[in-house]
C-alpha cells in the first residue's frame, strides 16, 4: 500500500470518518469459519426452547439475531446463554 494512503486512511480512523463495508459471509471462511448471524439465532432459539424458559421468544424475534439480543437483554436471559459458551 502506498505510504500516502496510509497516511489518509489513518487519519480517517483518527478523526472517526472511517466506514468498512465487508460482505455478511466475510469471516465464515477459513481460519476463523464463523456461522450467520442466522446459524447463531437458530441455535439460540433451539437451546431456549429446550430450556424450557419462559417467556416464550416471539416468532418475529426467531432468526433474527439482532432482535435476538434485544429480547434477551430485555428479559434478562443473557446469562442462560454465556454460561453455555463453549
Amino acid at each position: 500500500m502506498e505510504h500516502q494512503l496510509k497516511l489518509k486512511l489513518l487519519a480517517s480512523i483518527q478523526q472517526k470518518r472511517l466506514a468498512v463495508f465487508c460482505g455478511a459471509g466475510l469471516s465464515m471462511s477459513p481460519p476463523s469459519s464463523l456461522p450467520s448471524a442466522k446459524v447463531v439465532a437458530e441455535k439460540c432459539t433451539t437451546e431456549y426452547a429446550k430450556s424450557a424458559l419462559e417467556p416464550p421468544i416471539p416468532d418475529a424475534t426467531k432468526l433474527d439475531l439482532g432482535l435476538l439480543a434485544e429480547y434477551f437483554v430485555a428479559n434478562n436471559l443473557q446469562n442462560f446463554f454465556i454460561r453455555r459458551l463453549d
